[in-house]
């Protein structure tokens, strides 16, 4: 019997040494790199002014801005708003791209002007963010950026996803075209609707290309034209989302200004990743050399919070009865998530904090490594972020945010 206990004990400590070893591995490569990290983070106060001096000398020559979150946290919507109203009010941004499509941020413009919340409530229950589509607070959080709207001299929000919502695009067009019908039939597929109203297009802006003798491709209905052709092609959404940002920089001039854009933490990498995922940053970057002298992405990461996620994705056995199930998310799970390098930020944070952290800066380790960037898990719940072999940290992200305890982003 004592044998047999002591080989049980022996088997039951394994596990407990083994990740005694990993952290305390973890803590000792972290020594390089607290230093610099001592000397390049800021903690937010949420709900105080807006103030985020760690962006300043960024902001100086970089003109697109773009944040990426893991959709269905709290936090997130809360600092979405201070970040974007500091930068309007501060840097000039006055342009706000969203992953809507063309026609939701249109009616989203028209949301700002009237306040509706019958047409907020209606443009999100089709968004692409399903946490987003009948949701507390980011319902609150685009509420509170109209308050922004109302001060001043504005914003203007514009959308480069593909078509989500084929009955508000017939609504858009209704508002442009107010004589003819573009009634979508709710018995017809999509496509077939889109198809449709393909056919009462073409006329019109072949019509409008004859009277100014142009063949503009970056037109208002050139950019609808293209992406009922996408919808129906089935084309890659991260070559769609591309491909609209870069006509809607040419019509708009948006290269003379400076843009937010807030996505899907998988749409904001400045570089491909390690199995050939090419997000659309990196996509405008490889495209357009502009792009490479004036992105700026941050990225979102979390200990010890929850998210909204639509319980049908889940498997059963960790699904709620509602809609949208509240899961725990923690990047130092070593079960789930564990992000190299998670534990460097920990050490010098609170729990309850958000806090900003430069990747970018002078003599930045994280120029010669793939710390943040790089991750393992032992159960095989989920995918996982790798820096190509030939990347660094600093090629993918210029800022991260930690968030420590953020609640679930709650569900109507």
């Amino acid at each position: 019997m004592k044998l047999r206990y002591k080989i049980l004990i022996g088997i039951l400590m394994i596990p407990l040494v083994s990740w005694s070893f990993f952290q305390g591995r973890e803590y000792l490569r972290g020594n390089d790199f607290i230093p610099y990290l001592k000397k390049n983070m800021q903690t937010v106060g949420i709900g105080k002014d807006p103030d985020f001096p760690i962006l300043t000398e960024d902001l100086d020559d970089h003109h697109l801005f773009m944040v990426g979150e893991i959709h269905g946290f709290k936090i997130p919507q809360q600092l979405d708003h201070e970040l974007f109203a500091f930068l309007h009010q501060n840097h000039d941004f006055d342009t706000y791209l969203l992953e809507m499509d063309m026609s939701q941020a249109y009616f989203m413009n028209r949301f700002n002007e009237t306040g509706s919340d019958s047409l907020l409530k209606r443009i999100l229950s089709t968004w692409v963010v399903r946490p987003g589509q009948s949701n507390l607070d980011y319902i609150q959080r685009f509420k509170k950026l109209r308050e922004i709207y109302q001060i001043g001299e504005g914003f203007t929000y514009i959308g480069n996803n593909g078509i989500s919502d084929p009955e508000l695009l017939s609504a858009h067009l209704s508002e442009l075209f107010p004589n003819q019908s573009w009634e979508i039939n709710p018995d017809l597929e999509d496509s077939t609707n889109l198809l449709n109203i393909k056919e009462q297009l073409l006329p019109i802006i072949e019509g409008q290309q004859a009277l100014t003798g142009t063949n503009d491709a970056h037109s208002e209905l050139g950019l609808i034209l293209k992406n009922i052709n996408y919808f129906i092609a089935r084309t890659n959404r991260e070559e769609v989302l591309t491909q609209n940002a870069l006509d809607l920089y040419e019509l708009h001039g948006l290269k003379n200004k400076n843009v937010y854009g807030y996505f899907g933490l998988g749409h904001t990498l400045k570089a491909p990743l390690k199995g050939g995922y090419e997000a659309m940053a990196s996509r405008l970057i490889r495209k357009d050399d502009w792009f490479k002298g004036h992105l700026l992405a941050a990225n979102f990461i979390f200990t010890d919070s929850h998210m909204a996620i639509t319980s049908s994705t889940l498997p059963s056995f960790l699904q709620d009865d509602a809609p949208q199930t509240r899961v725990s998310v923690s990047h130092d799970s070593i079960w789930m998530s564990y992000l190299y390098g998670i534990e460097d930020l920990k050490r010098l944070t609170a729990a309850g904090t958000t806090t900003i952290f430069k990747l970018n800066g002078e003599n930045s380790p994280y120029k010669e490594s793939k710390r943040l960037l790089s991750m393992m898990q032992l159960l095989p719940m989920g995918p996982l972020m790798h820096a190509s072999d030939d990347r660094n940290t600093a090629e993918y992200l210029d800022y991260v945010i930690l968030v420590r305890d953020s609640d679930w982003a709650k569900p109507i």
